[in-house]
């Protein structure tokens, strides 16, 4: 099913965000559809198709993907947009709705630290014989790093 979101409103426009879609796979059908409540609206295709700059086309099988080993021609720890209907992460492969959960995926998961690089930036308590680090600047170390 095709379906078409509403990205900018226009006078007599449905609410900013609607979702209308085609019901039928029947080239013959001519309207899309959606509700506000307890109604069921209609609205000619080609008002919605030959408007891109109100109806914005709403592809489900996006995915962000991301590769955690180097076992693809991806490269891991990045994320790619890709077109799929089959999703189901696993060790080698996770997959995310939007690019900033597969962002925080690699910035919480991507090894890219050693002991050298933060060295220089530990507080140290000889008294307790601790190590300590400011959390905001290790996550800027890791930023650099990635």
């Amino acid at each position: 099913m095709t379906k078409y979101k509403l990205i900018k409103e226009y006078p007599g426009s449905p609410n900013l965000g609607t979702v209308a879609e085609k019901e039928s796979k029947i080239k013959s059908n001519t309207s899309y559809y959606y509700r506000e409540g307890d109604k069921r609206w209609c609205i000619y295709d080609y008002h919605v198709e030959d408007n891109p700059e109100y109806w914005e086309k709403v592809n489900d099988n996006l995915w962000w993907i991301v590769f955690t080993k180097k076992d693809t021609v991806f490269n891991p720890y990045e994320p790619h947009l890709i077109e799929t209907c089959l999703y189901q992460s696993n060790d080698s492969r996770q997959y995310f709705k939007t690019k900033e959960e597969a962002e925080e995926f690699i910035l919480d998961n991507k090894p890219c630290l050693s002991y050298t690089d933060i060295m220089w930036n530990f507080k140290e308590d000889t008294k307790k014989n601790i190590l300590s680090i400011d959390k905001d600047l290790l996550i800027e170390i890791i930023k650099l790093k990635l």
